[in-house]
């Protein structure tokens, strides 16, 4: 039994001991992993505060983008070219003529450094980007000329003889009474299909059209930036072929992407202002000169985005500067839509006007 007392005596010693240092090493440990969840919190808390920075400073920068946009629009002429910048002004021989005999003195000729209606993308304050589209240089879905139309529903897709129940259900779809077009469809057909009724009135943007019955079809494949940069609803039958988009252009009769692309490097350079020239450069038969226009519209598009993300923001605007005691401009309606890459990728030309440079310089390394 003596010899027995030492050896538990050693052992009755060392298990404190032990025990000690496996809670010296536990409570490293957890200190450890306690230091590692902190700095993971804190690396995302400050990731997400820098998030919010920059979602408020790209909408502060958006909004002054909007702002100074529209305070161009609505206090700047227009020319063949687009939107002027300042106050320069151009003559032809016979405008100084005139000016000479005390006329007036307004010039449509290009000075150099319009905005141009086009939808070509330039760069706001910071991360916005814009683009400005002439309404004359878009489909206008109800009063587009025949031979426009037969080349926008070729290229829908749209056989030749569903066009008559298309066009039905369109007027059914916007006239106040509940006549039943042949081929057409009133408020019944959209209920048994379990659709929104007809409202009754013209259509208000071009997405609307999507919900007329017949037409999602042959709009599905088209995304909202695609519908947008295609059709408007404005009164204007004529195309002006110095805004007119790609997608506006091909359905003239004779285009195609070669001679779109042609026209579209002439005009970056120095605008049309005669069928004759459009004619030549787009390889095509002379254009009836009642059936083209070089003079923007007073109504149009605004797309702003940000190349930090999120979605764009559309206006369709009209100009009322006759407007008595209301604002130089009217929104007519806007949207939210989704923001497809190939805004991004695009080249952003800086635009020239100097109210676009003066503005407060913005965080290192943006815009």
């Amino acid at each position: 039994m003596n010899r027995v007392k030492p050896y538990l005596g050693i052992r009755l010693a060392g298990r404190p001991q032990g025990y000690i240092l496996l809670l010296v090493l536990g409570f490293i440990v957890v200190l450890m992993l306690l230091g590692s969840a902190i700095a993971m919190l804190t690396d995302r808390a400050l990731a997400e505060q820098a998030a919010r920075e920059q979602q408020s400073q790209d909408l502060l920068d958006r909004q002054s983008t909007r702002a100074t946009l529209f305070y161009l629009l609505g206090s700047q002429r227009m020319t063949y070219a687009g939107l002027t910048v300042d106050e320069q002004m151009r003559y032809s021989a016979d405008e100084r003529v005139q000016l000479a005999g005390e006329e007036d003195g307004t010039s449509f000729l290009p000075v150099g450094n319009e905005l141009r209606l086009d939808s070509s993308i330039y760069r706001g304050f910071g991360a916005t980007r814009f683009a400005l589209q002439d309404a004359r240089g878009l489909l206008s879905l109800n009063w587009m000329l025949p031979a426009l139309r037969q080349g926008w529903y070729s290229r829908l897709g749209i056989p030749v003889g569903a066009v008559a129940g298309l066009e039905a259900k369109l007027l059914d779809y916007q006239d106040a009474d509940d006549l039943h077009r042949l081929q057409g469809a009133e408020a019944k057909d959209y209920h048994e299909a379990k659709r929104a009724p007809p409202s009754n009135r013209p259509l208000r943007s071009p997405f609307e059209l999507r919900r007329v019955m017949g037409w999602e079809k042959y709009l599905a494949d088209l995304d909202d930036l695609s519908l947008v940069q295609t059709l408007s609803l404005a009164r204007a039958p004529t195309l002006n072929l110095n805004t007119a988009t790609s997608a506006a252009l091909l359905v003239m009769p004779g285009m195609n992407a070669q001679s779109v692309a042609r026209v579209q490097a002439v005009r970056s350079v120095t605008p049309f202002m005669n069928v004759g020239d459009f004619a030549r450069v787009a390889g095509i038969a002379p254009v009836d000169p009642e059936n083209a226009l070089f003079y923007p519209d007073s109504s149009g598009t605004a797309l702003l985005w940000s190349e930090s993300g999120g979605s764009a923001e559309l206006l369709y605007w009209t100009l009322t500067p006759l407007d008595d005691g209301g604002k130089p401009w009217r929104i007519e309606y806007e949207a939210a839509i989704s923001r497809p890459g190939t805004l991004d990728a695009a080249p952003a030309l800086k635009p020239s006007a100097k109210i676009f440079t003066d503005a407060l310089p913005t965080k290192p390394g943006r815009g």
